[in-house]
């Protein structure tokens, strides 16, 4: 463990976040400063992230009182809240005479610290003593579980079934150790729970579901009936299978997608050939004389299809998590991808860095790759590689904010190169914050960029959206409440949009369509003059839209649960459709709460 972090809340043990320390120390600093009331605005300045006024509280108290041992130890915790560890190591190698047999909570305290310190091994002593000493405190044993869940899972829940017991959640005649089916029973929040129960719950949750094997079987539907038939109209249908399980301290999944893509049949002329804007079959100019001059449309590969399998392997511990894996095996485009993730926190503001490169799913051509049926030159397989951070600030109240910036090189083969900048933000307010039932509102913006419109189909495009400018607003709703054996969520959202695209090239780049254009200068047409008709113009506009999603889950014994999804989605030029149904799969018995709000698993071309 790094220096300056722990698997501590505060010293009384209760969950310090989301509760608002300014007005309450301030009505204290109003009073005349005893001893008892200094103790109290120290801690909440502690608390609440403001360890100087802490400090200045803790050494009043000190000057007055030099043997004061919790005012000793909040003065320790507050040079660790700074990163002043020596200072830290210093104090606890020399404990005043008051700190020489420490009752439990300067015990748990002091391992805090050993533990901050990187010495592990002496928090576990400490900690060993106070539960010899206390063996039905249920936060000794919490901490002693916290300290031992890394290297020693099992043992770390029956530490946690200790306290579970301690703080009457388990009856006293469980079996030692307790029953698996039992103990996850145990840990369903209830709505009398006080900060005790409801934290020892949900870290005994948490622990036992990261131990748990789980194999997801999944079926992820998704069409698109609004685009043109054999280039933006899209069917896929993906059967995914994740195997997740623990690894050290962490946890390994093993993912394998088998995509199927229909982009329809082309509408054909009389002549059986078809002369869209998909990869050279629409080209055309004026000769000489000023007559308009084409060449035949396309008559091959008028059904445009694509399936393949992806395979990928990842890992998550902490805050870091990885993956690695390949486009589907069998596209006309294959691609490797993956990511790197670190999150943590930085005072109250949680923070996330990504370096990824993740496939442009938006159409066949920027996922899978297609050939040209004019020259045989295959391309598309887009993929965006680069950087996102993403913030965040929730303290668990009513209200939590986040935002997104990234920037990435969009690439694929034969497709011109691109770059993207997005950012993203977003406010949500909860008007309902229970442990079963959550309701929330908020707003979303977004603004985007692309260097280049290369949304179109002909060779050199990528086929994915990509206008210059894009900016919407969002008015998104959830609602999610679940039951002893079932979960649900609804989302919806409102939205209005405004984009711009300069324009651009049907063939950015003309190298792909030499021997076209070779055929056009038998003609008389100039590749100048080719070109030259081949552009689309720049335009504009504003829409509305509207996004509404179901998902719920039942569970069908100890092991099975049975998950389902529907999406819908309508804007002015962009209607998909989507529909899921999983089956998960728990080595060990799970009886706890079901996910609130319900989180089907992805496919690998989904991740971020």
């Amino acid at each position: 463990m790094m220096q300056g972090q722990s698997p501590y809340d505060g010293a009384d043990g209760r969950p310090l976040a989301g509760q608002a320390w300014d007005d309450d120390i301030a009505a204290l600093e109003a009073h005349p400063q005893s001893v008892p009331i200094r103790m109290q605005i120290a801690q909440w300045a502690l608390d609440s992230g403001s360890p100087e006024k802490a400090l200045a509280n803790y050494g009043a108290i000190l000057r007055e009182e030099p043997d004061h041992a919790d005012a000793y130890l909040g003065q320790a915790r507050a040079w660790a809240a700074r990163g002043q560890w020596p200072r830290v190591r210093a104090a606890l190698e020399r404990p005043p005479e008051s700190l020489r047999h420490p009752d439990a909570n300067q015990s748990r305290v002091m391992a805090e610290l050993w533990t901050g310190l990187d010495d592990r091994a002496q928090a576990r002593r400490i900690l060993d003593a106070a539960r010899a000493a206390s063996p039905r405190d249920p936060l000794v044993q919490r901490d002693l579980a916290r300290l031992s869940a890394a290297g020693e899972p099992r043992a770390a829940l029956d530490l946690y079934a200790g306290a579970m017991r301690a703080a009457g959640l388990l009856p006293g005649d469980a079996g030692d150790p307790v029953d698996p089916a039992e103990l996850s029973r145990a840990t369903r929040l209830e709505a009398q729970d006080d900060w005790l129960a409801r934290g020892l719950r949900r870290e005994t949750a948490a622990l036992y579901q990261d131990r748990n094997p789980i194999l997801t079987v999944m079926n992820d539907f998704w069409f698109r009936n609004d685009g043109t038939p054999g280039v933006s109209r899209l069917k896929a249908d993906t059967t995914i299978a994740r195997l997740e399980f623990p690894m050290d301290a962490g946890r390994l999944f093993l993912q394998a997608d088998h995509v199927r893509m229909d982009a329809g049949t082309f509408d054909t002329r009389v002549d059986g050939t078809h002369a869209q804007w998909f990869g050279s079959c629409r080209l055309g100019g004026r000769d000489g004389g000023g007559r308009m001059r084409s060449l035949p449309g396309c008559a091959e590969g008028l059904s445009q299809t694509a399936r393949g399998t992806s395979l990928a392997v990842g890992y998550e511990r902490g805050g870091f998590s990885a993956d690695v894996g390949h486009s589907p095996f069998g596209f006309a485009v294959g691609n490797w991808l993956g990511g790197v993730s670190y999150r943590d926190k930085l005072g109250q503001i949680g923070w996330r860095l990504t370096l990824s490169r993740r496939p442009m799913s938006n159409s066949l051509l920027s996922f899978a790759g297609t050939e040209d049926p004019r020259t045989g030159i295959v391309w598309g397989g887009v993929v965006a590689t680069g950087p996102s951070l993403g913030l965040s600030w929730d303290q668990g109240g009513s209200d939590g904010v986040w935002a997104d910036l990234s920037h990435h090189r969009l690439t694929g083969l034969n497709v011109e190169d691109n770059r993207r900048t997005r950012l993203m933000a977003g406010y949500y307010r909860r008007l309902i914050n229970e442990p079963h039932e959550m309701l929330s509102v908020g707003v979303n913006a977004m603004y985007w960029t692309y260097q280049k419109d290369l949304g179109e189909y002909t060779l050199g495009h990528g086929g994915y959206y990509s206008p210059q400018r894009y900016q919407s607003l969002s008015l998104p709703l959830r609602y999610a409440r679940r039951g002893a054996d079932w979960s649900f969520v609804v989302d919806g959202s409102i939205s209005t949009s405004w984009s711009k695209s300069d324009g651009g090239s049907y063939y950015p780049l003309p190298g792909l369509i030499e021997a076209p254009l070779g055929a056009l200068s038998a003609q008389g047409v100039s590749a100048a003059g080719a070109l030259a008709e081949s552009r689309f113009s720049p335009s504009s506009g504003r829409g509305t839209g509207y996004y509404l999603r179901l998902a719920a889950e039942r569970r069908l014994s100890d092991h099975w649960v049975l998950g389902g999804a529907f999406e819908v989605q309508k804007s002015e030029d962009y209607s998909p459709n989507r529909a899921m149904l999983y089956l998960r799969y728990t080595l060990e018995p799970w009886r706890g709460d079901l996910p609130l709000p319900v989180s089907p698993i992805k496919a690998y071309s989904d991740f971020k």
